[in-house]
């Protein structure tokens, strides 16, 4: 082959390549403005004082989940022992475990909703420790609402057993699902229960479940790595060409 097709072929390898790092680069920025937009609307949404969980708030919610995303509510009613799922590989501080969600219908109105009401160990990580029932009659939720996933639950909801009680665990929320086993209506968000909400609730076994922190994450880092390698890979390339027409090297 000669040498300036060699070139030729290997500058379009090369430029091919730039392109694919320069696209991923790009994705990076595409995703850390996705990230300051939902940190916005975390922060917007926490500063609003918290909503009563009523029957026509819940009907509003069913009708447009997206407008209360984030908000935080105050909910009472009472746990449906039947309706405790457990998310399973949820680990906290390096150890494996489950976080426990529990439906609960809401007092004066025909739904119900779903409350992460926190991270509990599990040496399997979907196996609890220790049983967390909820707590029996009348309570009060303090939490925020957020997103349940429409796609399936691709692991498929399998049944651990925590002291003899089988108990059904999902890879995440799976609102198909979840609504075909409810008696109730089931709102489409989740109430994240808060660390100071429903003291009776937190026994030892459970641990709350954090926010997300409001970081704009590692893509901004990332973006510029992979710019610097669609650079590095023009550049680079240039001055294998320009060294190999040197008089010495013919």
């Amino acid at each position: 082959m000669k040498p300036i097709h060699r070139n030729v072929l290997g500058g379009v390898a090369v430029l091919l390549l730039a392109i694919l790092f320069a696209r991923l680069g790009v994705w990076q920025l595409d995703r850390r403005h996705q990230r300051q937009a939902r940190n916005a609307a975390w922060t917007r949404a926490l500063a609003l004082p918290a909503l009563p969980l009523d029957s026509a708030r819940c009907a509003a919610i069913a009708e447009n989940p997206a407008a209360y995303r984030y908000r935080r509510v105050r909910v009472r009613g009472a746990y449906d022992p039947a309706g405790q799922v457990l998310l399973r590989s949820r680990s906290m501080d390096g150890r494996p475990g489950v976080h426990v969600v529990t439906r609960l219908d809401v007092s004066e109105a025909p739904y119900a909703v779903l409350v992460n009401r926190g991270w509990t160990y599990a040496p399997d990580g979907a196996a609890q420790a220790v049983p967390t029932p909820p707590p029996a009659g009348a309570v009060e939720v303090d939490g925020v609402l957020q997103e349940i996933s429409v796609s399936a639950d691709r692991g498929l909801p399998s049944v651990s057993r925590s002291a003899g009680t089988p108990v059904t665990t999902l890879r995440h929320l799976d609102l198909a699902t979840l609504r075909a086993r409810s008696p109730r209506p089931l709102l489409p968000l989740f109430v994240q229960q808060l660390p100071a909400s429903a003291a009776d609730d937190r026994t030892a076994a459970l641990r709350p479940v954090p926010l997300p922190e409001l970081d704009e994450g590692p893509h901004l880092s990332y973006a510029v790595q992979w710019f610097s390698f669609a650079v590095i890979a023009v550049v680079g390339y240039l001055v294998l060409v320009l060294r190999r027409r040197e008089p010495d090297g013919r």
